[in-house]
């Protein structure tokens, strides 16, 4: 028999593997494509239009770049999270392709996908003695947990993907940042660029921070020195990005919610109930990993509500981590991967998993996103090792149990993958699951009755409107129900009634909304303008003081102000009470100097009174506003003339005229002027105009 050539085998082998490689990578497109390419019809969901549509540097495009990343971006909220390399994408994005939704989901697919490939390479380097088939299918593994819908079908999840991208590839580049005895400077100084650029996408970048050295400490090198040497310029990047962040958020991240839908820890009263609400929260991190059916992109008051030590969950939670804590050190020697990526999922959840500190927001599915890619590994691997299987033979893997199990769970987690993508086709699909997963949460009941209200006001359709608000109010009251000290579901609980006509309970919501927050001046406003509409204008001229002391210089409200003393005018005016209506005019006009209206009509009632210099001051207020309005123009020209100002009363119906030469009252002001001055001729020639 003749002999193999080693040489012969192990090329082979290479080529084996690098098929085998190439076949994995395809079916990582396909997946990736199976599973969200449907997402490039959605359409924009939840804060998409804060950072996308509505934010105004984005809109500039690649011009703004610079001072996205210089000085940071606001809203008409407030100032957003510093995340200039999602912003600067969505700033490129919209340069070539305008707001076009389906541009930026195609965008986060693709990223999805070279995501999954870097995540595969990098797998293929931290596990070099096992068949490439088993990083594989880690990475299918990973690519089809249902957690990460809400990052890849969300266009905001943009910040989530380039971070982790950017993370991946700094550790990826710096896995062999010393090389034999020699340090790779250039490693060093790319892979930091990549960790600077993971932190200005998302600040939860910043765990690579401990992720890269702890790696390196754990697998590679002992070396305190030169774990210091590849820690200090990461550890500098981060300073530069902690620096850069609190000048570009000086003014404050925004805060838009009550602290009980902020976060439930903001109203835990003391330490026991605090610790174990934070005990509750970190559960359900581990709990969506393993079983992650329902989602719902809300976790607020009261989905999970204010827990206690007298409770079981927290404790079973305790005991959880006390095992995953347990299992890091029994497996430190013997399974160093798993150890090391329990570590991983316990330090990657650190940033918002409100152990350490009080965030936002109480939980959130995209906060799994990079923690998910542990869950993966640590299956993987226990299932590999409880069926025995031969992780560095590809014929023997995958006529193993350990490929059908996994390949099972890989089929499983896409169909349910693929069935909560669709939830994110729009605000009302995702909101109208949302109240069916997280049925007590008062966000998602405000959300969906938000989007009937807007559904109202898209259609002309009587009986389709009377449903819309119905349910609208169905939700807002549900949402009061699990959170009554809600002073913005109050003020849409009050609108609603309004557009109703239930003018008693829309009252009632205004005036709770404005007792549980003394400063929202929407309430205040809408509740005046009830108020005015039944003629009860003393009560709301109060509404309005009451708002204008707070945003004196709002001009819709000013507006509001000046049309009710015009409205008032009006009904005095109705009843010959002429001096009261003047009085109301004048008082229009103060709120709203460029009430034409309010001043045309406190001039004509001037003019009835004989007050002819009265009357032309208020049309000349009137023609600086509008200098085109034939209205005024005309009667200055005639007022001009009753107070025998000839040449102002030429010079006011000329301009009448050039505006309209048909206009007769003008032309009849020009021929008794000049018929008063002596000017037979011009008389005549406009008289003959007038007979024409």
């Amino acid at each position: 028999m003749q002999k193999q050539n080693p040489t012969s085998k192990n090329k082979s082998s290479n080529n084996e593997q690098a098929s085998s490689i190439k076949w994995i990578r395809i079916a990582l497109v396909i997946l990736g494509l199976l599973l969200y390419g449907a997402s490039v019809g959605f359409d924009y969901t939840l804060d998409d239009d804060l950072f996308v549509v509505k934010n105004e540097k984005v809109q500039n495009g690649i011009s703004s770049i610079t001072s996205i990343f210089t000085s940071g971006t606001k809203s008409d909220i407030g100032t957003l999270p510093y995340r200039p390399v999602m912003l600067s994408s969505f700033a490129i994005e919209n340069s070539f392709f305008g707001n076009n939704a389906s541009m930026r989901h195609l965008m986060n697919v693709v990223l999805y996908i070279v995501l999954l490939q870097l995540v595969f390479s990098l797998l293929l380097k931290l596990t070099p003695n096992t068949n490439v088939l088993f990083p594989g299918l880690i990475v299918l593994l990973y690519a089809a947990h249902p957690i990460h819908t809400e990052v890849v079908s969300s266009v905001k999840g943009r910040d989530e993907l380039l971070a982790a991208i950017f993370g991946f590839l700094a550790w990826k580049t710096l896995l062999n940042f010393k090389e034999n005895e020699n340090i790779n400077y250039k490693s060093i100084l790319l892979g930091t660029i990549f960790f600077l650029l993971s932190c200005m996408s998302k600040e939860s970048g910043i765990v690579f921070l401990a992720i890269i050295p702890l790696w390196n400490f754990m697998m590679k090198d002992r070396s305190i020195k030169n774990n210091l040497l590849l820690t200090a310029p990461l550890f500098i990047a981060a300073l530069f990005y902690l620096g850069a962040r609190h000048l570009c958020t000086s003014n404050g991240i925004i805060v838009r919610d009550v602290p009980a839908l902020s976060n439930i820890l903001n109203v835990t009263n003391g330490l026991g109930e605090l610790s174990a609400t934070k005990a509750v929260i970190s559960f359900y991190y581990v709990k969506l990993l393993v079983t992650p059916w329902p989602l719902v992109w809300d976790y607020s008051f009261n989905q999970i509500p204010v827990a206690s030590w007298t409770q079981a969950l927290p404790w079973i939670s305790v005991l959880i981590y006390l095992s995953l804590i347990s299992l890091c050190i029994y497996q430190w020697k013997k399974n160093p991967i798993v150890s090391f990526f329990t570590l991983f999922f316990l330090i990657t959840c650190l940033p918002t998993n409100n152990l350490l500190f009080t965030t936002g927001c109480t939980m959130g599915e995209r906060f799994l996103f990079v923690p998910s890619f542990a869950f993966a590994v640590i299956v993987a691997h226990y299932v590999a090792q409880f069926t025995k299987a031969d992780l560095s033979n590809a014929f023997a893997l995958k006529k193993s149990n350990a490929f059908k199990i996994i390949i099972g769970i890989v089929i499983l987690f896409s169909g349910m993958t693929m069935a909560r993508s669709s939830d994110w086709k729009n605000d009302f699909t995702l909101f109208e699951s949302s109240v069916e997963a997280s049925p007590n949460s008062a966000r998602t009941h405000y959300s969906l009755a938000s989007e009937y209200l807007s559904l109202f006001g898209k259609t002309a359709d009587v009986n389709q409107r009377n449903e819309y608000i119905k349910k609208a109010i169905t939700h807002f009251e549900r949402s009061l129900e699990i959170l009554p000290d809600n002073f913005q579901t109050l003020y849409n609980t009050g609108l609603c009634y309004s557009l109703y006509g239930d003018t008693l309970k829309a009252t009632s919501a205004y005036k709770k909304s404005i007792a549980l927050n003394n400063v929202y001046t929407n309430s205040m406003n809408n509740l005046a303008v009830l108020f005015e509409g039944q003629r009860n204008h003393d009560s709301a001229f109060y509404y309005y003081q009451m708002a204008l002391k707070i945003t004196p210089k709002e001009k819709s409200l000013l507006q509001n102000i000046s049309n009710l003393f015009y409205n008032k005018g009006l009904q005095a005016a109705s009843v010959a009470n002429v001096n009261l209506a003047i009085d109301e005019y004048r008082k229009s006009i103060f709120y709203g100097p460029e009430n034409v209206m309010a001043i045309n009509n406190c001039a004509s009632l001037h003019a009835g009174k004989n007050e002819v210099d009265s009357c032309l001051y208020y049309l000349k207020m009137g023609y600086k506003i509008e200098p085109s309005n034939m209205m005024i123009i005309e009667n200055i020209a005639a007022m001009s003339f009753v107070n025998k100002n000839y040449n102002q009363a030429i010079e006011y119906a000329n301009k009448a005229i050039s505006l309209n030469p048909k206009a007769s009252k003008s032309i009849g002001v020009l021929v008794e002027t000049y018929q008063a001055q002596g000017n037979s001729a011009e008389a005549a020639r406009y008289r003959a105009m007038l007979n024409n």
